[in-house]
């Protein structure tokens, strides 16, 4: 059964094959790296044959800066979508500087749609985790700092809660630490200003399936 999401993602049917419209919102700096490990690796270099199913799923998350999180997940195959914006606040609509100054309550985050038949949540995850610079630090990420850049995987039900509850587990349990990751319930999710999507794609940065290039988080 096809799960519509606020008509973000646009589906229609052609030739008896279901095709997915994708509408890559348009617009617009180098530091810090994304290096992808040997499980994301795994992730990304899959070959993928399979035509797209009906069934779209989503995850939302903060990772810190949402530019490097966003380019990760682009080259995932299997994510149909990507999108940055501001969760998990109190502030309808925010403006990029409202959430920067704080007092909002919201991080920047990225959402996902994605097949579940090519891509799985637990796959996802796996990037996610690369994406990550420190984990366990509950200021923010590298040099940048404030509670809009804490970390944090946005829920949408109890059973994606429960799954989120035993990865962090484990990972907590690797980590021999306590992770600085929350688990929040979705409520809103606001777009970011239209220069943010696709940010680092569109700084030259390559966005391609599979792609294991180190990402620039900053341009």
């Amino acid at each position: 059964m096809l799960r519509a999401i606020s008509g973000w993602v646009s589906l229609m049917t052609a030739g008896g094959l279901l095709a997915v419209t994708l509408s890559l919102f348009l617009n617009s700096s180098a530091a810090p790296t994304i290096n992808f490990g040997s499980d994301s690796r795994a992730v990304l270099s899959r070959d993928v044959e399979a035509a797209p199913s009906a069934d779209i799923a989503q995850l939302t998350f903060a990772v810190g800066c949402f530019w490097g999180g966003e380019l990760a997940m682009q080259r995932v195959p299997g994510v149909l979508q990507t999108e940055v914006g501001y969760a998990g606040g109190q502030v309808a609509n925010p403006s990029y500087e409202q959430v920067c100054a704080g007092g909002t309550g919201h991080r920047e985050a990225v959402r996902v749609a994605y097949d579940p038949s090519v891509v799985s949540l637990q796959q996802l995850l796996v990037v996610y985790w690369d994406a990550l610079k420190d984990p366990t630090d509950a200021g923010g990420q590298g040099g940048d700092r404030g509670e809009s850049y804490t970390l944090a995987l946005f829920a949408q039900g109890r059973e994606m809660r429960k799954l989120f509850e035993e990865w962090l587990q484990g990972k907590a349990e690797l980590v021999g630490r306590p992770l600085a990751i929350q688990i929040l319930d979705f409520e809103s999710f606001y777009p970011a200003e239209r220069y943010h999507q696709q940010y680092l794609e569109k700084n030259g940065q390559s966005s391609s399936k599979g792609d294991l290039t180190p990402i620039r988080c900053y341009g």
